[in-house]
């Protein structure tokens, strides 16, 4: 998804240069400088119709390979203009302390030699202006041929999902939800103290709202004497994941250094104790840290268990010791119960057959993925119309494939729940996309 909000940075990073176009410094450095001051004016006007266009850049480059390179090439003319700028700043401000300075004679002997070298950098900059200006022009001509249109807003707020499961937004998941707690309360573990059980299923497909289910259950809560929930994510650091083990049990902030120190001090807490651990959204593939991570673990009592999602077959198998349980999409009618659920949930019985329709409609193109079905929910709650619902239904965005295994099927929804966020939360979306996940 992170890949997908250029535009996003791209309307950031207009409105930082046109701050610095319109800065005092440069205005007192061009107010001799009539020739520079007008082609300053051209840029101002270029980039404000750069910008006009950015919105329905960013709505369609997914579609159209040639709407992402003409991004790519306004994003590096804006670099370029940046440069520029950042020139006419030091330049600016070096005159000044040389203006400061003239009351003493060398500089002020010097001083007198200036106005060759601000000529000189005065066609330096006048040049690289001009070329800026001849590449934005180019840019701006080709608007029409790419069918991009000024003005296209999606000012529409999202509502966004609640971070903890409730047992009544979960549908379709009775089934799964008790053959995890049976493999969790089972005696046998294969011969083995402790054992290890993942849930593989693709983004979005419902993995951690399961294991929640499963985490909150009373008899789950009852059998296990320590219960620990970490979210590993992309970032397996034995480490920084034992510390956090250890915090969850003792509820205290632990300072311990040593990896080998912090792996005994886990050891004592789970020593003799049947424990559950879930290990949620895992990503590593390397079986050496897992067996790092795990060694003060065989030190619980029999019965101690592992849950672990992730959307690997490779991490399943590698960390499991039983076989994974393969979480499947729910039910078009699950879904809708969730999507209704959501959209509806103020109205009661009196909506109409319009909004009924097409609800069901794309629920369908959510592909029986939870997650997709709440992002689009929560973006079609807040439209009152029936074109702004047939406008959603009938995007091209849902015919995108993003990956040929169809393990990104979930991002058509998000995309369009990102489309109608704000443009400052979209700025700060994708600021947010440069920290690791969790």
């Amino acid at each position: 998804m992170a890949e997908l909000v250029g535009g996003a940075l791209l309307s950031g990073f207009l409105d930082v240069l046109f701050d610095r176009l319109a800065s005092q410094e440069v205005l007192n450095f061009f107010q001799e400088k009539k020739v520079l001051a007008k082609l300053l004016d051209e840029l101002k006007i270029r980039l404000l119709s750069a910008n006009k266009l950015l919105n329905d850049a960013e709505l369609k480059k997914l579609m159209d390979e040639d709407v992402q390179k003409w991004l790519d090439e306004l994003k590096e003319v804006l670099y370029a203009a940046d440069h520029v700028m950042d020139k006419i700043n030091t330049e600016a401000l070096q005159r000044k302390v040389e203006e400061g300075d003239q009351s003493q004679s060398k500089a002020s002997k010097l001083f007198n030699f200036m106005p060759k070298l601000y000529s000189s950098f005065d066609n330096k900059i006048r040049s690289e202006i001009e070329e800026i200006l001849a590449t934005l022009d180019l840019l701006l001509r080709q608007k029409d041929e790419l069918g991009l249109r000024e003005g296209v807003h999606q000012n529409r707020p999202q509502r966004l999902p609640a971070p903890l499961v409730d047992t009544c937004d979960v549908y379709g998941r009775d089934a799964e939800k008790e053959a995890i707690v049976e493999l969790l309360l089972a005696d046998d573990n294969g011969g083995r103290k402790l054992s290890v059980i993942p849930i593989v299923g693709m983004g979005g497909i419902g993995k951690t709202t399961l294991a929640q289910l499963v985490y909150n259950d009373s008899r789950v809560q009852d059998y296990f004497a320590l219960k620990v929930w970490v979210t590993v994510s992309e970032e397996f650091d034995v480490f920084k994941l034992t510390r956090v083990i250890i915090e969850a049990i003792t509820s205290r902030k632990c300072d311990i250094q040593d990896l080998y120190q912090l792996q005994n001090a886990l050891k004592k807490e789970v020593m003799g104790k049947r424990f559950l651990f879930v290990h949620d959204d895992v990503w590593n593939e390397n079986y050496e840290l897992w067996d790092a991570l795990k060694s003060p673990f065989n030190f619980g009592a029999d019965g101690s268990k592992i849950l672990v999602t992730t959307r690997s077959e490779i991490v399943a198998s590698k960390m499991g010791t039983v076989p994974a349980y393969s979480l499947q999409i729910i039910s078009d009618d699950d879904c809708w119960k969730l999507f209704a659920n959501h959209v509806f949930e103020n109205i009661g019985s009196g909506v109409h057959p319009d909004f009924l329709e097409m609800g069901k409609e794309i629920v369908k193109k959510c592909k029986g993925l939870p997650l997709a079905v709440k992002s689009i929910a929560g973006v079609l709650r807040s439209l009152s119309s029936s074109e702004e619902w047939r406008g959603i239904l009938e995007n091209d965005v849902w015919e995108l494939q993003f990956q040929e295994n169809q393990k990104n099927m979930i991002l058509p929804a998000l995309w369009l729940s990102y489309q109608f966020l704000t443009p400052q939360l979209k700025r700060c979306f994708a600021y947010c996309s440069i920290f690791p996940k969790d």
